[in-house]
């Protein structure tokens, strides 16, 4: 009984830990992509602004005026940088990546200038987002009348502004998935002893069952089956048993 109940113990943590395993992987999935997603709709939300921007430059380039030559574009950026409190910086490029107007004494990050260029002058549509790890970037190119590209807006917000929702979806998943782990767990207790319940009566026919003689006591399945095995295996051995003695009686 003590190693059919470490038997029992042993199939239970390992199905324990392959539940616990696929739990874990599957929260882990879900949490990239739910900040892949809040990370997408905070890029949406500053497209707005940024749309904003890319009206007032195509009124100056219909009277000919080109992004630099356009008077009041900083004050406008400074404040539409001001009026939404996930933006933090806005930069209108050039269309080779020079710094024209921008918010603010600081503009694009060093470490992420190449990529965010990169990924807003190459994807073929007008907007474009890329997360970097410590900022979101959205950015939206700005076409003339002819569709030249004559620049670029990009807007900046910290991915601290997306930490409060991607936090308060870990605390929701990990006490839904803690419950469903506790609802398996349970289950996984009188489904593995249903499951082996045969081999618990063959168990418990070894522990019962005599060396030699006939196996009185009448069994059902496979523990019938391994006591009908067990008498025909006895009335064998003792048949052998005695014609060994006869021969050995004749010899002598």
């Amino acid at each position: 009984m003590l190693f059919f109940k470490e038997f029992y113990l042993k199939v239970l943590l390992s199905a324990w830990l392959v539940v616990a395993a696929m739990l874990a992987m599957q929260f882990s999935l879900n949490i990239l992509k739910f900040k892949s997603l809040v990370g997408q709709a905070t890029a949406s939300q500053m497209q707005v602004v940024g749309s904003t921007i890319e009206a007032n430059v195509m009124r100056a380039e219909q009277v000919g005026l080109a992004i630099d030559e356009i008077v009041g574009l900083q004050s406008l950026i400074e404040r539409e940088a001001e009026k939404d409190p996930t933006i933090s910086r806005i930069i209108v490029v050039s269309p080779v990546g020079q710094p024209l107007v921008q918010s603010g004494a600081k503009g694009l990050p060093n470490e992420d200038r190449a990529a965010v260029l990169r990924r807003v002058f190459s994807v073929q549509e007008q907007e474009s987002a890329i997360d970097r790890g410590t900022w979101i970037y959205s950015g939206r190119t700005l076409l003339d009348s002819s569709g030249i590209v004559m620049g670029a807006v990009i807007l900046m917000a910290p991915t601290d502004v997306t930490q409060a929702a991607t936090a308060a979806v870990r605390e929701n998943l990990i006490s839904n998935y803690g419950l469903i782990f506790g609802l398996v767990a349970a289950t996984l207790i009188p489904l593995i002893i249903y499951l082996f319940r045969d081999v618990g009566s063959i168990f418990g026919l070894l522990g019962t069952a005599p060396t030699r003689g006939s196996v009185e006591q009448e069994y059902v399945g496979e523990a019938g089956e391994l006591a009908s095995s067990l008498s025909i295996g006895n009335a064998l051995f003792e048949q052998a048993e005695a014609e060994l003695d006869a021969s050995q009686g004749g010899v002598k």
